[in-house]
């Protein structure tokens, strides 16, 4: 077994997380697959932390927008991974146990109110997924 300093281990986090590039990002998308998923917090005291970790990772605030909102096809999907986090649409197939527990076992999270449900199914049915 290999003990690393702090500052080994500092160097390691920072790499693994790609702020040691010299060079922008290749992209929203790029960044997305590169870290796996990125949790979503809307809190925006300075800004929203999905957008922050893009920007520290030299990706333009426009392009982060349009991976969310305009991407065609669709290049990534909301789920609770460990929080609420994007994630890239390839890793879809990896949360299917979870689908499926869900559909055999139901919902075990707070209650949700079926109304809420409806117009969530009634907007998707109006603007599309």
């Amino acid at each position: 077994m290999h003990e690393l300093s702090l500052r080994e281990a500092r160097t390691v986090a920072v790499s693994a997380q790609g702020l040691h590039l010299s060079t922008p990002a290749q992209g929203a998308h790029a960044t997305l697959r590169a870290l796996g998923c990125i949790q979503l917090d809307t809190i925006n005291v300075v800004r929203r932390s999905h957008e922050l970790v893009q920007l520290a990772r030299g990706v333009a605030p426009s392009d982060a927008r349009r991976l969310i909102d305009d991407a065609d096809p669709p290049v990534l999907f909301e789920y609770w991974a460990h929080a609420a986090s994007l994630i890239p649409l390839e890793l879809w197939p990896l949360f299917g146990f979870r689908r499926r527990h869900y559909a055999t076992r139901g919902w075990s999270g707070p209650t949700v109110d079926p109304a809420a449900c409806d117009d969530v199914r009634a907007v998707l049915a109006e603007r599309g997924a």
